[in-house]
């Protein structure tokens, strides 16, 4: 198998994932404005025995962790977020070290192990 070969492989599973994350944060953000607009607040509609779709805000983190802290948790959630996601990138599309780094790729399954 050719390095060119190698190299357009793992360019289309690094797309293919790329474009797994955009789905899911598209379907994520239409869930969110589906809800807003269909739904009035504390409106519950039952799905199944277990499980509610319930509109409602969280103005903390997890499970309105923080919530009562004021409002900097915002920006420090934002900042990290940020900053995960840059170093994310980073190592994603760039290549292994020449020391034998690795790289955050899923593994291809090509190669000696």
């Amino acid at each position: 198998m050719s390095v060119d070969s190698v190299r357009s492989s793992a360019a289309a599973g690094t797309w293919r994932w790329w474009s797994l994350a955009l789905l899911v944060m598209t379907a994520d953000q239409a869930t969110k404005a589906a809800v807003q607009t269909l739904m009035y607040y504390g409106q519950s509609i039952p799905l199944t025995g277990f499980f509610n779709l319930v509109h409602v805000w969280n103005t903390g983190a997890a499970f309105s962790f923080l919530a009562d802290a004021g409002g900097w948790q915002r920006y420090f959630f934002i900042g990290l977020t940020l900053a995960v996601s840059i170093w994310l990138v980073v190592n994603v599309t760039s290549p292994a070290t020449p020391h034998g780094g690795a790289r955050l790729q899923p593994d291809s399954g090509r190669g000696a192990r």
